[in-house]
C-alpha cells in the first residue's frame, strides 16, 4: 500500500495489506516510522464490492464497515508514538449477496 521505506532513513508510514483469494478476509501490517503524522488513511483495496467488514485493530473488535467505505474514503490508522504497529483483521459479516458467510 506504500512504497518501501528508505533502507538507512526510513521515514513516515509503511502499510502492507494481504486478501484472501475470495475477498472475505484480509489483514493490514502498519508501521508508524520516524516523523510520521499520528494518524494516516488508507484505501484499501481488493475488498468484496457491497459487503461489510468487521474491523479489528491488535484483536480488538472495532466494529464494522462497509467495503465501499474502507475502499472510497479509506480507513484511519492511529499510532500514538514513533516506531510502533498494528495488525488490522478485515472479516466479511454480511456479503454483498445478503447471505451470512
Amino acid at each position: 500500500m506504500t512504497p518501501p521505506p528508505d533502507h538507512d532513513n526510513p521515514a513516515g508510514w509503511m502499510v502492507l495489506q494481504y486478501v484472501s483469494p475470495d475477498s472475505k478476509r484480509a489483514v493490514l501490517f502498519a508501521y508508524r516510522l520516524a516523523g510520521g503524522a499520528p494518524q494516516q488513511l488508507f484505501r484499501l483495496r481488493g475488498l468484496e464490492s457491497g459487503a461489510v467488514y468487521r474491523v479489528r485493530v491488535d484483536g480488538q473488535s472495532r466494529g464494522t464497515a462497509p467495503a465501499r467505505a474502507l475502499s472510497q474514503e479509506g480507513l484511519a490508522v492511529r499510532l500514538d508514538a514513533e516506531w510502533r504497529a498494528a495488525v488490522i483483521e478485515l472479516e466479511v459479516v454480511s456479503p454483498a449477496s445478503g447471505r451470512q458467510p
